[in-house]
């Protein structure tokens, strides 16, 4: 039965590709191959294939109207959802009412294509995009394009209906009527109806997670919520019901309209051409959502690329008077004739979802662009696996002869390329994540590099899956957690692996954060070991503050039993005299819990510590949520407070709300980190894993 589908399925690609020169030209690579797998035919019209030459596999999307939708990729994986007894988990959405997902591997994008419409997406969003949805008559998904921010999408068309203003908090999609979802700029959670207006759900409450009935309640219109006491109620949610009416983020119509920017653009820079223009909300402006408008521009000279990015906050924008463009430009990319041939020949859709932002790897785009590309940094016997531009960089991934892979990095002043970087070879295939990488930080495999003011590329991170680790100057921070009035996540310490980009070994680099701690020298510095315990302004001297355990600092000098450390930078930070006797040292600081004080986590919102902080830049705080570690107390009662790790400062004794004994975070670390591996091993396979265990 199966050879006969088989055939079945290759007699109708060769029908296809017979009955007009353009299918046979799409499809003839494939006509004659036997496919290693099809899926079934969802909504009469569509079939997911992959084929297998023994090397690779080649993944698409066939079309019974005519040819491939995804023509079969190397570089593609496409997903239909997982699953058996159930239709609705087998299928996104469900077979023919649901939608394929798409991911190209070598871009880290992903895509969908609707069943029912037919309409394909095109690989724009991010590769943490969730899938997963609950209500197969719904028109909308959650989509993100920068893995932060989450708008919802038409899968029929691909419009938008609202902007890139939610967290990745939703409970289910759309159900019936609506969405219940988190604002990211707020952190207030409100109803998303079908027209994209937005209801405010009460203020102090949360709605439950799932639980047993809940689709059936959001098809009626009401959503559970619990309050701040832990109690909870039915809430009938009132949703705006006028079609005719636009969402408006900011409570306003717009004076200039996306069309008419879009337009400015084109008559205010007319030697460049407009390849793509996108609206998006972040931050605030006057109590409103502010939003911004980006164009991005391209021109072509003597056989070289130049793009230019344009951006502008729209909400004061008038009628009639110039835009106040922001402008950056980026690094020009040089190519041969064959390869200026070739992009030429690319159509807007190829340029923008193949090239533009910047992005060429084997696969996406022809290979003579791909080849005859910034040839200035390349050795003779090398080629371009991937290439990035960036407005500074032009930053890629070389295969040598011999089959080894290298990372190529050169810099743009604005006038030149002035320096170019390698990495060393390896045997092992090197890719660079576009999706965690912009100009001065590049994540290759998964390992993130970020150039310092001297030129150097240095190691800062994992830039993909849990736990994810962050260094800074005074060691590592564990992402699993995150506390914002602890500093249970730091490990302090200097890393003794190789960080330069130029040297580095990439399998030698820790992916895990235990692991990075094995890894690094603490013998400089030491932490506070009990609550309360006195800092000195000198030794034998006046207290300064009393302190609580883990307060950690940079030992720079000893005597006579007092221990001087750097409590924060040498620029921001403070000096104080420790007795010797009171403090833990290296290593065993690991051991140490954090004593800080709980506190609100409204109190490190930066429009409110500028009202209370003494001491501190604003610069440093204002625009962002900020770690608030209260690491002492003045002997007048006044808080010692650490700020971003870099500050101390000091606040009033009421500053704070909520005060509490300090919060076990390693508790709730192990627990994330033992579910992690219990995913991890479920994912390996039990069987085989007990396998290995024998």
């Amino acid at each position: 039965m199966k050879r006969l589908m088989l055939t079945i399925l290759i007699v109708m690609i060769a029908m296809l590709s017979s009955a007009s020169a353009a299918l046979a030209e799409v499809s003839a690579p494939w006509a004659d191959r036997e496919p290693a797998y099809i899926g079934e035919v969802r909504g009469n019209r569509f079939i997911a294939v992959r084929f297998d030459d023994g090397e690779m596999e080649y993944d698409g999307i066939l079309d019974l109207q005519g040819g491939y939708t995804v023509e079969p990729s190397s570089a593609y994986v496409v997903a239909e959802g997982q699953g058996e007894d159930d239709d609705s988990l087998q299928y996104y959405g469900g077979k023919d009412t649901g939608v394929y997902w798409i991911e190209d591997t070598e871009t880290d994008r992903v895509a969908f294509l609707d069943v029912p419409s037919g309409y394909f997406s095109g690989f724009r969003f991010d590769i943490s995009t969730d899938p997963w949805f609950v209500d197969p008559e719904t028109d909308f998904l959650s989509v993100t394009e920068d893995g932060r921010t989450y708008a919802y999408i038409n899968r029929r068309n691909g419009e938008y209906l609202t902007g890139y203003i939610f967290q990745q908090m939703n409970l289910t999609g759309f159900v019936g009527p609506f969405a219940v979802e988190q604002l990211a700029a707020s952190g207030a959670w409100v109803a998303v109806n079908c027209n994209g207006m937005l209801t405010p759900l009460p203020a102090g409450c949360e709605p439950v997670d799932w639980y047993d009935g809940l689709e059936d309640d959001l098809r009626d219109g009401r959503i559970l919520l619990q309050r701040e006491d832990g109690s909870t109620f039915f809430y009938e949610v009132e949703l705006p019901q006028d079609p005719d009416t636009p969402f408006d983020y900011s409570t306003r119509e717009y004076d200039v309209s996306e069309e008419e920017l879009t337009a400015a653009a084109s008559r205010d820079f007319p030697e460049w051409t407009v390849a793509e223009d996108s609206r998006y909300w972040t931050g605030r402006w006057h109590n409103q959502f502010a939003c911004y408008q980006e164009i991005q521009l391209y021109r072509v000279e003597e056989n070289t690329i130049f793009q230019r990015r344009l951006s502008v906050l729209v909400n004061p924008l008038e009628q009639d008077e110039d835009v106040p463009w922001m402008i950056e430009d980026w690094a020009p990319l040089p190519l041969t004739p064959e390869a200026m041939s070739a992009f030429l020949a690319l159509d807007m859709d190829e340029y923008r979802y193949a090239y533009i932002p910047g992005s060429i790897a084997s696969g996406s785009v022809p290979d003579p662009l791909l080849f005859g590309s910034a040839l200035f940094m390349l050795e003779e016997g090398e080629t371009w696996v991937q290439l990035m531009t960036y407005p500074e960089f032009l930053s890629g991934i070389v295969r040598r002869v011999d089959g080894q892979y290298c990372v190529r990095i050169a810099h743009w002043n604005g006038e030149s390329f002035d320096s170019i970087i390698s990495s060393r070879f390896h045997q092992d295939r090197l890719w660079i994540y576009g999706s965690y990488s912009w100009n001065d930080t590049i994540s290759v495999n998964c390992l993130q590099f970020q150039r310092q003011e001297d030129g150097r590329w240095l190691f800062t991170g994992t830039a993909d899956g849990e736990p994810t680790i962050y260094t800074i100057s005074d060691g590592f921070i564990d992402d699993a957690i995150f506390p914002y009035d602890s500093n249970d996540a730091m490990h302090y310490g200097l890393p003794t692996f190789e960080r330069d980009l130029t040297l580095v070994d990439f399998n030698a680099i820790p992916e895990y954060i235990m692991d990075a701690v094995a890894m690094m020298d603490s013998s400089a510095y030491a932490c506070v070991r009990e609550d309360n315990t006195p800092m000195l302004e000198a030794p034998d001297g006046e207290t300064a503050a009393f302190c609580y355990a883990r307060l950690t600092g940079t030992v720079l000098q000893r005597e006579n039993g007092w221990v001087q450390m750097q409590i924060g930078s040498a620029e921001k930070g403070m000096t104080g005299w420790f007795a010797e006797n009171d403090l833990t040292f290296g290593a065993e600081i690991e051991n140490v819990r954090c004593g800080f004080p709980s506190h609100s986590e409204d109190d490190c919102d930066g429009d409110y510590l500028v009202t209370v902080l003494h001491g501190a830049d604003p610069a440093d705080y204002l625009e962002y949520m900020s770690y608030v570690w209260l690491i002492g107390r003045l002997p007048d009662g006044d808080w010692l407070v650490q700020l971003n790790v870099d500050t101390v400062c000091t606040a009033a004794e009421n500053a704070f709300h909520e005060i509490g004994p300090a919060t076990d975070y390693r508790t709730a670390a192990q627990e994330i980190y033992d579910e992690y591996e219990q995913e991890r091993l479920e994912w390996m396979g039990e069987n085989e894993w007990e396998d290995d265990e024998e």
